[in-house]
């Protein structure tokens, strides 16, 4: 909110009236505000409905699928047992199923959270929220679309108005302010690492740092280089003539191979295992005969 306000970032609803600004900054969740009747969308029963119905739904399958995962250590196919940077892991078949397995138990975490609060704040608010996630894995047909428009939109609105904008509006070039949006999420994203595992008595994990920059800065090339090439004959037949799945997956395939430097703190540490408190799950018990 400090950059926002700096450069005059602040979408023009928020700064219409103090009430308006502190709405908009102490709302969990971005609310849904028409420009033609100049109003908030009011939350409605059918809304918190939804929302609650997707929160157990995926409550539910998130907590299957870490039921699978805990009998392999969340690694299924492969047993890495080198650090992120070791270049070798990204062309195993074993440590790309694992990291396409992750990418998808990371975003039915923010589905299942984000919807939890989704539904909280149309409750509190009466107002309608944003939706956060948009099945980024399964939908997106390019790099742009994952990052701008499906993919955790809570955040990707806090870093465009927070560091893309006020970039582009020092005349900085479009690749700079691309890669300083995704340095800045780097940067926190590392920060998150440094404050989950830290020494104690019982708990010795300390990452390697710099995996979660380097995935998501080599993100930020990927959007570039779209920029840079989509306009190409070749590009621009295979958007027109192959499938959507096709697409998606050849999206996906340009993050996949990297996505265990982002992963492999959270895999090796006892991430995983402490969420278990949170979802119903299946386990096996050894009983004695």
């Amino acid at each position: 909110h400090t950059m926002e306000a700096m450069y005059n970032c602040v979408p023009a609803y928020a700064a219409q009236s103090l009430s308006d600004y502190i709405l908009y900054s102490g709302s969990p969740m971005v609310l849904i505000y028409d420009n033609k009747s100049q109003k908030y969308v009011k939350s409605t029963w059918k809304c918190i409905i939804r929302h609650l119905s997707n929160f157990g739904l995926f409550l539910i399958v998130t907590g299957l699928l870490k039921s699978l995962l805990t009998l392999f250590e969340y690694q299924p196919f492969y047993q890495a047992t080198t650090q992120w940077y070791d270049a070798s892991r990204m062309f195993h078949l074993g440590q790309l199923g694992n990291n396409m397995l992750h990418g998808l138990l990371f975003q039915m975490y923010i589905v299942v959270f984000c919807e939890g609060m989704l539904a909280a704040t149309a409750i509190f608010f009466g107002k309608q929220p944003e939706i956060v996630m948009e099945n980024p894995l399964l939908k997106s047909t390019s790099p742009s679309e994952f990052w701008g428009s499906r993919w955790n939109k809570l955040i990707q609105g806090v870093l465009k108005r927070g560091v893309y904008i006020p970039a582009r509006k020092a005349n900085l070039p479009r690749a700079v302010a691309v890669l300083a949006t995704f340095l800045a999420s780097s940067l926190f994203h590392e920060w998150i690492l440094t404050n989950l595992f830290y020494k104690v008595e019982k708990h010795e994990y300390i990452p390697d740092l710099g995996g979660s920059s380097a995935f998501l800065m080599w993100n930020g090339i990927l959007l570039i280089l779209e920029t840079l090439l989509w306009k190409l004959s070749l590009f621009q037949w295979m958007k027109q003539n192959l499938p959507k799945p096709v697409q998606t997956l050849l999206v996906t395939m340009l993050a996949i191979p990297l996505a265990h430097c982002f992963c492999d703190a959270y895999v090796h540490s006892d991430f995983f295992i402490h969420g278990q408190v949170a979802f119903p799950m299946i386990k096996i018990v050894d009983v004695e005969s």
